[in-house]
């Protein structure tokens, strides 16, 4: 039974974290692309991979119910 609530547990914590993780990702990757265009830097990967980096910052620094601490 322990095991089961276990990874309950972990699967919550999971589904959380890409549920916060999609929409941040979303705008930081528009607003990136907004960026890098105004300054004639346009490269998908570069930017795919920053606003990955970046949402993934966001929400380890701001989210305390996923227990990272």
């Amino acid at each position: 039974m322990e095991i089961i609530i276990a990874i309950l547990n972990i699967l919550t914590k999971v589904s959380m974290f890409v549920i916060l993780l999609v929409p941040i990702y979303i705008i930081a990757f528009y607003l990136l692309k907004f960026i890098f265009e105004i300054f004639k830097f346009y490269n998908i990967h570069l930017i795919k991979i920053t606003s990955f980096l970046v949402s993934v910052i966001i929400i380890f620094s701001n989210v305390k119910f996923l227990d990272i601490y």
